[in-house]
């Protein structure tokens, strides 16, 4: 491929094709598209449903202003001051809160849901002009202990069933 340089007559013809855009991919992280969305006012409401608006509490501590519904399901946190209770949601953010020094941050735990024993949490805080910051969060859900053995078991029959020559004894090894 031979790289050369666009003059502004090439600009003008009309058969000219410019070469394509090398950045036209769309980013898929979440760190880099929230703070894209990102504006005075927050982020942007696609990220509403998961994101969680914090300030700093008058007497000290982190109060939460604003819950997405979806964070409201999963998590169950609510609006008021954010208690943070080891392996939640709310201490890791307080956390993140905390070490926000006037740019994004992007942090990840694993925290303890009430509907799942265990949720691998991704969030950015994204700090607003006024103080506080948004955080737009991410969550996967870990099927742990029993319900794992009880669940690869099923697959291995389920899939023994159908297939009974072409499996080896765990389909995950």
């Amino acid at each position: 491929m031979r790289l050369s340089t666009v003059l502004p007559e090439d600009a003008a013809r009309p058969w000219f094709e410019p070469p394509p855009q090398l950045s036209a991919q769309p980013e898929r992280r979440l760190a880099a598209l929230a703070a894209r969305a990102a504006t005075g006012n927050g982020a942007a409401a696609v990220f509403r449903p998961c994101a969680v608006h914090l300030t700093s509490a008058p007497g000290g501590g982190i109060r939460v202003v604003e819950v997405g519904a979806a964070i409201l399901a999963m998590f169950g946190l609510s609006a008021g001051p954010l208690m943070p209770v080891p392996d939640s949601l709310a201490a890791a953010l307080a956390t993140a809160f905390d070490d926000l020094a006037g740019a994004p941050l992007q942090c990840a735990a694993a925290v303890r849901a009430p509907r799942a024993a265990c949720v691998l949490v991704r969030a950015v805080l994204l700090p607003l002009a006024g103080g506080g910051a948004d955080a737009v969060i991410s969550w996967k859900e870990v099927v742990i202990g029993d319900a794992e053995t009880r669940l690869r078991a099923e697959l291995l029959a389920a899939l023994t069933a159908v297939r009974p020559r072409a499996l080896c004894r765990d389909a995950f090894v």
